[in-house]
Order: structure tokens, then C-alpha cells, then sequence
């Protein structure tokens, strides 16, 4: 560049602009680069701590909003990060969390259910059986 403006032609200008403009941009890019925090929590990290955090209360819908995705791209998206639907990893986090407080508590089996969102405790009975192919009692 600086030789093409130090022996100046009539087509110096043309030459000049777009490599200055492409030094610039490289600049501008570099600094971006340097000075952007970088997320280390992936998404799917993200999604799954709040999910964690959320069992009890969450719908596809409250993931979907509190995230900035509409419900469908992210029930397309979960299977992808997790190869699982919503709704059976919502049942896998409820699950682990049933045995945790059903081996570690005194909680009686309609107060786990409560605890984990379950609307009634014969939802959660089902729900245990159906996934640990026992009844919440034995553990109890």
C-alpha cells in the first residue's frame, strides 16, 4: 500500500480504497475478537441447569421465552442436544430428583410429588413406576 501511494498512477485511488477498507474491517474484526467475553456455558448447558432449576414449574413454552426461541424451534432443537423430547427430559430431572428425596428425606410420597410439580400424587406414582418399574414405596 504504501508503495502503490508512494509511486502514485491515475488508478492509485482504485487500488488503495478497498485494500485500506479491508485493512480496516480486518482491524475492526481482530479487535471484536479480543475484547468479547466469551460465553463458556453452551446452550445446551444453559438449557438443562434451568430446566434443573425450573422442574417443578416449567413448560416448554416458559424454556422457549425465558431463552428468546420460539416453542417449536426448541422442541426440534432439544432432541439434537440431548436425543430427547422436552418432556422426557423434564421426566428424567424429576426422576432423579424423586429417588434424591425419597432415599435422603422423610418427606412422605404426596410431598415429593408436590415438591416436584406433580399436580397429584397417582400422576407421580405412574410416573415413578413407569420409569423405575417400582412403586415410589419399595424406595421409600
Amino acid at each position: 500500500m504504501i508503495i502503490e501511494y508512494a509511486n502514485k498512477k491515475e488508478d492509485t485511488q482504485k487500488v488503495l480504497k478497498p485494500l485500506i477498507l479491508s485493512m480496516i474491517m480486518y482491524i475492526a474484526r481482530e479487535y471484536r475478537l479480543s475484547h468479547e467475553i466469551v460465553d463458556t456455558d453452551p446452550l445446551s448447558s444453559q438449557l438443562f441447569s434451568y430446566m434443573e432449576s425450573h422442574s417443578d414449574t416449567i413448560t416448554l413454552s416458559d424454556l422457549a421465552a425465558h431463552f428468546g426461541y420460539h416453542p417449536v424451534y426448541l422442541s426440534r432443537l432439544l432432541p439434537k442436544l440431548f436425543g430427547k423430547n422436552f418432556s422426557s427430559l423434564l421426566l428424567d430431572i424429576r426422576m432423579k430428583k424423586a429417588k434424591i428425596l425419597l432415599d435422603h428425606t422423610d418427606l412422605t410420597i404426596e410431598k415429593i410429588a408436590a415438591v416436584l410439580g406433580y399436580s397429584n400424587s397417582s400422576n407421580f406414582y405412574k410416573s415413578f413406576r413407569h420409569y423405575y418399574g417400582k412403586s415410589p414405596r419399595s424406595l421409600s
